[in-house]
């Protein structure tokens, strides 16, 4: 399958790896979401279009890449969240810092990847950079070091399972709403698809629109 990106984009300031999340379990959806068929590809497409010009190279965290260009890297621990998808996906990263989507994130937006990056590349000490949206991190978008994958995996080791728990072992710098909402005012980057209903609901949307 041929999947070219959306458009060209600026280079973040420090060389990224792009990290799909797809080997979840989906248990909402019935099915491997990042399969679902979309009139531009699978469902896993919509995010790599629009962020692998950021990154000097892709993987997707699960047992199948769906076609796109990528190795895929599956975790032993497949189906259990995607805390043990981000540890083992960071631990492959060629580069240190890793640009992170979920698969069933189908709009997020390049400029704020290139935001989270920068400041990510202009603060060594951060573990992570994540959105924060409603009060609360949105850690499915965001940028991490490499180096988180040895404390992720602990906490999976340990019986965690919650992502959000598990970055409290973290150096997190959110990004406040406010700072986000200057590159990606209506929060596209945080929209998921749960359901096929949710699925045809954005392709209706984006017909409406002409896109």
């Amino acid at each position: 399958m041929t999947v070219a990106p959306a458009r060209p984009a600026a280079a973040p300031p420090e060389a990224v790896t792009l990290l799909i999340l797809a080997g979840g379990a989906a248990t909402r959806a019935g099915c491997d979401k990042a399969a679902w068929p979309t009139p531009r590809g699978p469902l896993i497409a919509h995010p790599y279009r629009a962020l692998r010009p950021l990154a000097v190279a892709a993987l997707v965290a699960g047992p199948s890449s769906h076609g796109l260009p990528c190795p895929a890297v599956a975790d032993p621990t497949c189906g259990q969240g995607p805390l043990a998808g981000l540890a083992h996906g960071l631990a492959q990263a060629p580069t240190p810092l890793v640009l992170v989507v979920a698969c069933d994130m189908p709009t997020p937006s390049p400029d704020l990847a290139l935001l989270l990056a920068s400041r990510a590349a202009a603060d060594p000490a951060a573990d992570a950079v994540v959105p924060i949206r409603g009060g609360r991190l949105e850690p499915l978008f965001a940028v991490y070091r490499r180096r988180c994958a040895a404390p992720l995996a602990a906490a999976l080791a340990a019986g965690e399972r919650a992502l959000h728990r598990a970055l409290a072992e973290l150096v997190v710098v959110p990004v406040p709403e406010a700072a986000w909402r200057r590159v990606d005012p209506q929060g596209s980057s945080f929209l998921n698809c749960n359901t096929r209903s949710e699925l045809e609901a954005l392709g209706s949307a984006r017909a409406g629109a002409g896109g």
